[in-house]
């Protein structure tokens, strides 16, 4: 199976950056679909160092499917239900 040229590639290799125009409540809200939960450790990290044009949204996810009753969320429209 070829590589997704959306998900990130397995370690070692580094990890991809995507651009985006929605907000990070956005992003929560469809990473949370696949059971995803923002790195706060990360996050907090990310935080302290500067940045001039880049915001990262780390996440923790596990292979899985989509959680349960997730697919009701509005915006679940975007996502692969």
């Amino acid at each position: 199976q070829p590589p997704s040229p959306i998900l990130d590639p397995d370690p070692p290799a580094k990890a991809k950056i995507h651009l985006s125009v929605m907000p990070r409540t956005w992003w929560n809200a469809i990473f949370a679909l696949y059971g995803c939960r923002v790195n706060s450790e990360v996050k907090s990290i990310l935080a302290r160092k500067s940045y001039a044009k880049a915001t990262f949204f780390p996440y923790i996810c596990h292979e899985g499917p989509v959680v349960s009753g997730a697919c009701d969320a509005p915006v679940a429209a975007y996502a692969e239900c």
